[in-house]
């Protein structure tokens, strides 16, 4: 319902100055790509929202289409890409314990703990995550981050003001590897091509691809 997509757009502008100052252009080629996506932009089912980019050959600000993580899952599991995907984050007391053992990519990891319940601190360290897909061919895909690359991530999206630096870093750690594996998901599932645009959307902009 483009009215009701025009509503949900409205809102966004209100509430964010920066969106107020965007160009026209920029902000209906958005509504667009969210349309043929097939995502809302309503903030309750957090698929998607605007955000904003600015272009140094034009000198202006953009509107773009932000792909939450939450968006692209959607989109793999409506278009057959995968079955189900799952992600988790590897301590140092898993590998002291002998309760992680990476099988290479085509497998999913063994990962036992004989306590789920210990706090992150009582852990020791986060050493990276990895994020396991059911294919559609029944096969399994694993994708993992070291926690290198994660500090990597926490930086490039500004650590200090993010919640990056909060106690949902865990997740957002988890999140980024997800993200990363979706780029590797194999495709020729996705008949209609609404994954692969938006993964290719992604590309495009990787840095509007949010949690």
């Amino acid at each position: 319902n483009y009215h009701e997509e025009a509503q949900f757009a409205k809102t966004q502008i209100a509430q964010t100055a920066k969106l107020q100052h965007c160009t026209p252009q920029s902000i209906h080629d958005s509504l667009l790509q969210a349309a043929s996506l097939g995502l809302t932009l309503n903030h309750q089912k957090k698929l998607c929202y605007l955000t904003t980019r600015y272009n140094k050959e034009l000198l202006a600000l953009e509107c773009k289409l932000d792909i939450t993580y939450h968006g692209l899952y959607t989109l793999a599991l409506e278009t057959g890409v995968v079955q189900f995907v799952v992600a988790e984050r590897v301590f140092e007391s898993d590998i002291q314990n002998g309760g992680f053992e990476y099988l290479g990519p085509l497998l999913p990891p063994k990962h036992q703990t004989k306590n789920p319940f210990l706090s992150d601190k009582e852990k020791g360290n986060c050493i990276g995550v990895y994020c396991v897909a059911k294919l559609a061919t029944n096969d399994y895909m694993t994708t993992f981050m070291t926690q290198a690359e994660l500090n990597a991530c926490a930086q490039q999206n500004g650590f200090n003001n993010s919640v990056w630096s909060g106690p949902f870093r865990g997740e957002m750690e988890k999140k980024a590897c997800i993200k990363r594996a979706f780029k590797l998901w194999p495709k020729y599932q996705d008949k209609s091509g609404r994954f692969s645009n938006a993964v290719e959307l992604m590309n495009r902009d990787i840095d509007t691809i949010n949690p």
